[in-house]
């Protein structure tokens, strides 16, 4: 892992969420690489078949309950890895998808060599990295984290 001050994590998140309302709440992430993430993903989803938790149920565990539960998942395995305790770099957001239907989901933001990426991720069992169009990374009205 590779420590960025906020102020990074925020350019990168400005540049793909144009529109969107930046709350993040930390002075420094961690950033992972593009792979580590899909195993972050695959580790999140066997770990909720293992609690029998294994799929979308409408109003019950939705898309935002999964945005949360993956995010805090990324925290508790982070805390558990590293003695630093440095807050990584993944966020929930809201944005509307192209049939016009809200949806929440993450970001996350990587490091491919010195630059800083992002990259979506949709937390449910059949998710993990994503792409978004243009209209979708505009129509991003909240990102936290």
């Amino acid at each position: 892992m590779k420590t960025h001050p906020s102020i990074a994590i925020q350019q990168a998140l400005r540049s793909y969420f144009p529109d969107a309302q930046l709350h993040p709440l930390d002075a420094q992430y961690a950033t992972l690489t593009l792979d580590a993430w899909g195993k972050v993903h695959s580790a999140f989803v066997a770990h909720m078949w293992e609690q029998d938790l294994p799929e979308w149920l409408e109003q019950k565990g939705d898309c935002d309950d999964w945005a949360w539960l993956f995010r805090a998942y990324v925290i508790e395995h982070n805390w558990s890895q590293q003695a630093s305790r440095v807050p990584v770099a993944c966020f929930y957001l809201h944005y509307t998808m192209t049939d016009g239907t809200h949806h929440a989901i993450n970001a996350v933001v990587i490091r491919d060599g010195e630059q800083l990426l992002v990259a979506p991720i949709e937390p449910q069992p059949e998710g993990g990295l994503i792409t978004l169009t243009q209209a979708e990374r505009e129509s991003c009205t909240l990102i936290i984290g």
